[in-house]
């Protein structure tokens, strides 16, 4: 039933498995050029490299980001499902290909998952921010609450209240803003908590935190488990 990438999601909760890849020297010229802003030129030497040299998820992840950077988000999605066809992918490949496909329209929904940081180092708990306006409002609020009460209930950390309530309209997010779809982002948690910190990223319970997140969409789209 759900075929795309609506979870840009738990990918940021996959955190394990970046590792440092090994590149060739036409390939590390190119990401200098990259680091340096210059897309276009980093997209030549890129293609160039592409066509001389097996293609690796860095690579193709790098084509994909020069194309992301230049507008061209129909091919920066190619590139980034390129990237994540190599056995050398890792989680950021379906953050970004996510991303380019929200872009291009084809995701049925978008959550996006994010850490909290505040000054009061006793704040705790998760919350979530929807748009303020938005063609199918009602439903950004019910998939906001969906995935927030289902977190929440698997992680039995606390719901964080903001003028008493949990889910906050945001009128000032490009993420939420720039989303056809039904659209959230969910704080996980407070990282300036030292306990949820310790909690937010220990791998086992990252594990809870996202089989929450999944049963909370799984209840928006009405999918019985």
């Amino acid at each position: 039933m759900v075929k795309r990438l609506f979870l840009l999601a738990l990918l940021i909760l996959s955190v394990g498995g970046i590792h440092a890849q090994e590149v060739s020297k036409s390939v590390q010229r190119a990401d200098r050029v990259f680091g340096d802003g210059n897309y276009d030129k980093a997209l030549d030497l890129y293609l160039r490299a592409a066509s001389e040299e097996a293609v690796t998820a860095h690579l193709a992840r790098q084509i994909g980001s020069c194309y992301r950077f230049q507008g061209d988000m129909a091919q920066a999605e190619i590139w980034y499902e390129k990237a994540l066809q190599q056995p050398d992918h890792n989680s950021s490949d379906y953050l970004l290909l996510g991303y380019a496909q929200k872009a291009n329209g084809k995701v049925e929904l978008a959550v996006r998952v994010e850490c909290n940081s505040v000054g009061a180092s006793d704040t705790r708990g998760a919350m979530a921010w929807v748009p303020e306006k938005h063609d199918r409002k009602s439903d950004c609020d019910k998939l906001a609450s969906e995935v927030l009460n289902a977190y929440v209930e698997a992680t039995e950390l606390p719901l964080r209240d903001f003028k008493g309530e949990s889910v906050i309209s945001k009128t000032d997010e490009t993420f939420l803003n720039k989303t056809n779809a039904p659209v959230c982002t969910l704080f996980i948690g407070h990282i300036s908590n030292s306990a949820e910190d310790k909690k937010i990223n220990d791998a086992e319970f990252q594990k809870t935190m996202a089989k929450g997140i999944v049963t909370g969409i799984l209840k928006y789209l009405g999918v019985s488990q």
